[in-house]
């Protein structure tokens, strides 16, 4: 399930993540009229200021997933490849594709909740594994 704070989150870790590679000021490259004709929204050209704190922390927890979930959603997000684009690359169907970023966004929420969790009691939680997934 795509969750909007997740969502959020993913796309200022990608203008951060652009920034730190020389990609501008962090936002897309694209032209919001070409990708018009493309069918896809337009919700990554919306000027969002981006939190760098947030970002690293997002960068932690993108790079602690799964890696057919690391691959999804640097295509998706870094790459701003349509789904597509992103099933022919990752060699799987679309709807795979679609299902991975949900997956995605689920295992990043439930890292960050850990991360909260372990912060509030300032220890780390039992049962925390690599990357602060549950084991």
């Amino acid at each position: 399930m795509r969750r909007p704070d997740v969502e959020l989150r993913l796309v200022n870790w990608a203008r951060w993540t652009w920034r730190k590679v020389g990609r501008g000021e962090g936002y897309s490259q694209r032209n919001t009229i070409a990708r018009w004709g493309e069918g896809t929204s337009t919700w990554r050209e919306a000027r969002i200021p981006i939190i760098d704190e947030d970002a690293a922390v997002t960068d932690e927890a993108v790079r602690a997933l799964e890696l057919r979930l690391q691959d999804t959603v640097r295509a998706m997000y870094l790459e701003e490849i349509t789904y597509r684009e992103a099933s022919a690359r990752l060699g799987c169907a679309s709807s795979t594709v679609h299902a991975r970023v949900g997956e995605a966004h689920e295992a990043i929420h439930r890292w960050l909740a850990q991360r909260a969790a372990a912060r509030r009691g300032g220890r780390a939680l039992p049962g925390l594994g690599e990357g602060g997934f549950p084991h």
